[in-house]
């Protein structure tokens, strides 16, 4: 928990108030969770949000409509809490926590959080922008666990020495990104330059226009995914998942789907465990998490780790409630990471034997469970 000391705000008893910052994709599923809970629900956009900002699915029913307040990220961190503090008070409320809704709001969530005393991931120790893919490396390695050969840099002489060196193909990306955008499987040293220069000038759709650009090793493998909710340190993980992903269309790696890995198995195992290694390098202490990993010929290597929930506009979420009873966006899941007093208390166990349903359900009932459930418009 970060212990950021509150801002002189001077708490109003009545309407108990969540910020949502980025609310998209999945992280807009939130606010009809949390409406249903009873909270009032405040949306922060960063000012890095770009066009996500329309991406609210249709399934967040009531929303964007029922927003108590709909809040712009401002020049400075305390006029932007100022601003959500105002919010809550002109409906007789309090802010009472902050969660990172989608991926470009994850720097901006975990400072508000610290600056307004609330619980959430400390930006102490270089964690100020724990979206940054060389932080992350940077930080696994230190911690003694494997990280992928990369370099980054804001010219191509930076990185040039690494495309000399490395062997291709090698990975272009940008060093802030969400899914695949703007990542390329490069085979030259040529086609990586001009990727590199293309990134560096180009806005992309979850970054910083001018951000930095990784080279990264090329990860041979097969890639999951591992999400998990994080309270104190202690670290749940709520489903883990592999990529189907292919060529297609000109790109290396098109994502045509995932499907449920068994807990139980020692793949699961192995990713479970290096991945809570992963969350421990990066200081994660608290809220959700969706872990991308490589597993590779010499064990699991970290691809990225986003600080908010499994995206995709959570239309995994119905398949994940059917076969396991929750979601990692649930509210019993992830409210209980930010706004209860009581420590997570569901048991690894049942875990373990949701997983194991789940195992049957997707491999060999997939026809008659997806006749059973309603699956909504994202």
């Amino acid at each position: 928990m970060c212990k950021g000391e509150s801002q002189g705000y001077t708490a109003v008893k009545g309407t108990q108030c969540v910020v949502l910052v980025d609310p998209y994709s999945t992280g807009g599923m939130l606010a009809p969770e949390l409406d249903e809970r009873g909270y009032a629900v405040i949306a922060l956009w960063t000012q890095d949000v770009g066009e996500n900002r329309d991406h609210l699915p249709q399934a967040a029913k009531g929303f964007p409509e029922k927003f108590l307040a709909e809040v712009d990220e401002l020049s400075t961190l305390a006029s932007t809490a100022r601003a959500l503090h105002d919010a809550a008070t002109r409906a007789d409320g309090e802010v009472v926590a902050v969660i990172c809704g989608g991926e470009t709001g994850v720097k901006v969530a975990d400072a508000l959080s610290e600056h307004m005393g609330l619980r959430g991931n400390t930006t102490a120790g270089g964690m100020a922008n724990r979206r940054d893919k060389q932080v992350q490396q940077d930080a696994v390695k230190a911690h003694g666990l494997r990280a992928v050969r990369s370099v980054c840099g804001r010219s191509w002489d930076d990185v040039k020495a690494f495309s000399d060196t490395e062997a291709f193909p090698i990975i272009v990306k940008p060093v802030e990104s969400a899914g695949s955008d703007g990542v390329k499987l490069c085979r030259s040293a040529g086609e990586a330059e001009e990727h590199f220069h293309l990134l560096m000038n180009s806005q992309r759709k979850a970054g910083s226009q001018g951000a930095a650009v990784l080279l990264q090793e090329y990860l041979k493998g097969t890639e999951y995914i591992v999400d998990h909710v994080s309270r104190d340190g202690v670290h749940k993980t709520t489903l883990v998942w592999v990529y189907d992903r292919r060529p297609a269309n000109g790109a290396g790696f098109v994502c045509f789907g995932t499907k449920c890995v068994p807990s139980e198995s020692p793949v699961a195992q192995e990713l479970i465990a290096y991945t809570r290694g992963c969350l421990d390098a990066l200081r994660i202490t608290d809220g959700a998490t969706h872990t991308e990993v490589m597993m590779t010929e010499t064990g699991p290597c970290l691809v990225e780790v986003n600080s908010r929930c499994h995206g995709a506009a959570g239309s995994w979420m119905p398949l994940a409630r059917a076969m396991t009873g929750y979601t990692q966006a649930s509210l019993g899941r992830l409210s209980d990471c930010h706004l209860h007093t009581r420590p997570l208390d569901y048991s690894s166990n049942r875990d373990k034997a949701a997983f194991a349903d789940a195992d049957w359900l997707v491999m060999k009932s997939i026809k008659d469970l997806c006749s059973e459930i309603t699956i909504p418009l994202f």
